[in-house]
């Protein structure tokens, strides 16, 4: 274990190209999996009798609603304006819903919705002009 280098939390990596939101999401998705199954990164493979697959659309429909309803908060939060930022509009929300929200800019990010800057310790988040949403 003495190799073995231990990593200053909070770990950051910069990228030396760039990385589209759809990359960072299926890298945290990549991540998660691989946090919620570690055995799967040992490469050894376990033997498991098959099981029925789940239905995975309902699970879907449930976070998209979840995340929707946060996405809207979201933008009636900043509508007067056009813009807000991340740490005034979460400033009442508890941990688990400021979790929640950030997710819901990134997928709003995504849906070109809006526009993600980041300024010092915050986010600006800007409401993009109907022409551009897809």
């Amino acid at each position: 274990m003495d190799d073995v280098e231990i990593l200053n939390i909070p770990y950051r990596h910069e990228s030396t190209y760039p990385v589209t939101l759809d990359e960072l999401l299926s890298l945290l998705e990549n991540l998660i999996g691989a946090i919620a199954n570690p055995s799967s990164r040992r490469g050894g493979q376990l033997r498991f009798e098959p099981v029925d697959v789940p239905d995975f659309k309902d699970y879907f429909v449930s976070l998209e609603n979840i995340i929707g309803k946060y996405e809207d908060l979201i933008l009636r939060k900043i509508g007067k304006t056009g813009f807000g930022f991340l740490h005034s509009i979460i400033a009442d929300l508890d941990t688990v819903d400021s979790i929640r929200c950030f997710f819901a800019i990134l997928f709003l990010a995504r849906d070109q919705k809006v526009d993600l800057e980041q300024i010092e310790d915050d986010i600006k988040i800007t409401i993009l002009p109907e022409s551009t949403q897809g």
